[in-house]
């Protein structure tokens, strides 16, 4: 169980009183991290990094639930601005979108994430845009804990339709 779980909101707290403990809880950790430095300099490294890592953790779900528990993700769109069910995988040139079916399938057809031009997406026939998505904070690694993370994680399957479109790409800037 993580910081962010310890620290859920129990179902008669307003979002204020959710998010203030959430920040309380961040502060006693950030004070926890400091006192282990102050005892026993870098040799309690691993409790000061764990304190740090789960004092972002619950600041960020403080973030999402004053938010309302929406973060904002990029999302793939067909150039008439349509929604497209798609989720960003690291494949094998890098991040990509895999698209899916109506069950959350693989049909098999990629396109590149975020290319360097927008006209390499567009001669695929989608754009990015950006999106609403009910989230929570979770932590992550690409296999090292100095390349741990904090990040919005979605709550719900990428094949289901956001809760809010920001931008459907058509208007983006390039």
């Amino acid at each position: 169980m993580n910081a962010a779980d310890r620290a859920m909101p129990e179902p008669t707290m307003t979002v204020a009183e959710a998010a203030a403990r959430l920040r309380e809880k961040a502060a006693d950790l950030d004070r926890e991290r400091h006192a282990s430095f102050e005892r026993c300099d870098t040799d309690g490294a691993l409790s000061q990094w764990a304190a740090d890592i789960n004092a972002r953790e619950a600041r960020l779900q403080a973030d999402l639930i004053e938010r309302g528990g929406l973060a904002e993700f990029t999302a793939l769109f067909d150039l008439d601005g349509n929604w497209v069910r798609a989720k960003r995988i690291n494949g094998r040139y890098g991040d990509c979108w895999m698209l899916l079916d109506e069950d959350g399938e693989p049909t098999g057809e990629f396109a590149p994430f975020r290319p360097a031009r927008k006209a390499t997406l567009e001669k695929r026939g989608y754009r990015e845009g950006k999106v609403l998505r009910t989230a929570k904070a979770a932590v992550g690694s690409n296999g090292s804990l100095v390349s741990t993370y904090v990040y919005a994680r979605p709550t719900k399957p990428a094949h289901l339709p956001p809760d809010v479109i920001l931008d459907d790409g058509t208007t983006a800037a390039d």
